[in-house]
């Protein structure tokens, strides 16, 4: 897999679509904001974006400021993964997000990252943790 930026100026990011497909080579396309959790709105344009822009997954990462923020992604995902043809990936860093991290199966999001060693965003979890929550839950074996 490759995961290209969806903030990547479209022709860079079509040319890389298109070496990455020639090469056989699975593509996520990805947004970040690093900053806070778009409106509704936004999250569902976006997603629609990221879903329509010729990736095989399309992934969302924003930061949970608030914990309604974390359920308002929550329900973006599940609205758009309702209707994705594509695996869609959701999270939102920072503390209030974590949830999103555990619970994101449940409202259609297809994986998650953990951290096995130092975190590499704000808010992931350790993988012991959302292993054996997944697996208490029934959400994964």
């Amino acid at each position: 897999w490759v995961d290209i930026e969806w903030a990547t100026e479209a022709i860079a990011r079509i040319d890389l679509l298109t070496q990455a497909e020639a090469a056989s080579v699975d593509v996520i396309i990805s947004a970040h904001d690093f900053a806070a959790t778009p409106d509704d709105a936004a999250l569902d344009r976006l997603l629609a974006d990221l879903i329509a822009a010729g990736g095989d997954a399309a992934k969302l990462a924003v930061t949970a400021q608030t914990p309604d923020d974390a359920l308002r992604l929550l329900r973006a995902t599940a609205r758009a993964a309702a209707a994705a043809p594509i695996p869609l990936i959701t999270m939102a860093m920072g503390a209030a997000g974590s949830i999103t991290r555990l619970a994101g199966p449940l409202f259609g999001s297809a994986l998650t990252f953990a951290m096995v060693g130092p975190s590499s965003a704000p808010g992931q979890l350790p993988l012991t943790l959302v292993r054996d929550y997944w697996r208490a839950s029934g959400l994964r074996t």
